[in-house]
C-alpha cells in the first residue's frame, strides 16, 4: 500500500476517501536537525523496573575531531542537561559505559 497524499490540511483526499476528525487537526511541527532529534531521542529513552521509570541514557560517550560530529555538538550545547563526556580512545568508552551500567544495576548507560 504506498503512500496518499492529503494535499493542504484539512482538505479532502483525492480520492474521495472521508478522513477522520483527528486526523484533520492541525498540529505543529517542530524542525529539528538530525543531531537535535538524536539527542531528543535518547534523553527520551525509558527503562522500567518494578513499576518504577529511570532515563535509560545517563549522557553520551564520544571523540570530536572531525568536522562530520559538528551538528551533534552544537545539540549538546543545547540539551546541557544531557551529559557528554569527552573520551580519548574508543575501547575505553566501552567499558567505561558497561562499568557504568553495572554499578547503576542494569538500569542506565551511557550513548
Amino acid at each position: 500500500m504506498g503512500a496518499r497524499n492529503l494535499g493542504p490540511q484539512g482538505s479532502s483526499p483525492p480520492n474521495g476517501d472521508k478522513v477522520s476528525e483527528s486526523a484533520s487537526k492541525t498540529t505543529t511541527a517542530r524542525r529539528l536537525t538530525m543531531a537535535q532529534a538524536l539527542i531528543l531521542f535518547l534523553k527520551n529513552q525509558y527503562v522500567e523496573r518494578d513499576g518504577e521509570q529511570h532515563a535509560c541514557f545517563a549522557g553520551m560517550l564520544g571523540i570530536f575531531g572531525h568536522g562530520n560530529v559538528a551538528g551533534i555538538g552544537q545539540a549538546l550545547q543545547q540539551n546541557p542537561d544531557f551529559k557528554y563526556i569527552l573520551v580519548r580512545n574508543e575501547q575505553s568508552a566501552v567499558h567505561m559505559a558497561a562499568a557504568y551500567a553495572k554499578a547503576s544495576t542494569r538500569l542506565r548507560t551511557f550513548a
